[in-house]
């Protein structure tokens, strides 16, 4: 998979966003929450990542497209 992604440090709720948590990157749906953010992904497979205030994280940006070879 492609992903066109056009950076910007911030995000709406529901945007798919490349998140830095540390030195690793991530694709997720973004949903802030009162007391932290979670970062939701397409496959129910995997948990949802909670991000407290204490955490290393950063919006890297907004996914824009997703090019998948067939």
């Amino acid at each position: 998979d492609i992903v066109l992604v056009r950076h910007q440090e911030n995000a709406e709720r529901g945007d798919i966003i490349v998140a830095l948590i540390d030195d690793e990157a991530t694709v997720k749906t973004y949903s802030p929450e009162a007391d932290c953010i979670m970062l939701i992904p397409a496959n129910d497979a995997f948990q949802p990542i909670i991000i407290s205030p204490e955490d290393n994280f950063r919006i890297a940006g907004i996914v824009v497209s997703l090019m998948r070879r067939m």
